[in-house]
């Protein structure tokens, strides 16, 4: 974020909606992913007056890893056009990792040696 008196360019993110994922390349998991959106908003006594650079994201519901799809699959999907996002629509060199515990299969930072709800080793 930059401001500078009454201008400045932000980056906003919005939430979509809930798509179906097929399936989650970290957990697994083909149940709900939420959609969002991501762009760079230049603002005027913070009236927004330019977006660019918009881009389209799904996360997993379950273990929270983020994966970048393409600007025309993320239209597609906010228009309502499709419902579902398949395997190779994600983005795997743009992801951001999050974890998910082998054994209970809970939510944990990638960088934790134990499970904070098992407690077993992770790594």
């Amino acid at each position: 974020m930059f401001f500078l008196g009454i201008i400045g360019v932000t980056d906003r993110k919005k939430r979509i909606r809930k798509i179906n994922l097929s399936p989650c390349r970290i957990c697994d998991d083909t149940e709900s992913g939420m959609l969002f959106k991501v762009e760079r908003v230049f603002s005027f006594f913070f009236l927004p007056l330019f977006h660019w650079n918009t881009r389209y994201g799904v996360q997993c519901r379950r273990c929270g890893s983020l994966y970048w799809i393409s600007k025309e699959k993320g239209e597609k999907l906010e228009k309502g056009q499709e419902d579902s996002i398949g395997y190779w629509d994600m983005l795997e060199n743009k992801m951001v990792r999050g974890g998910v515990c082998p054994h209970c299969q809970k939510r944990i930072l990638p960088t934790f040696e134990y499970c904070p709800h098992c407690g077993k080793k992770l790594k």
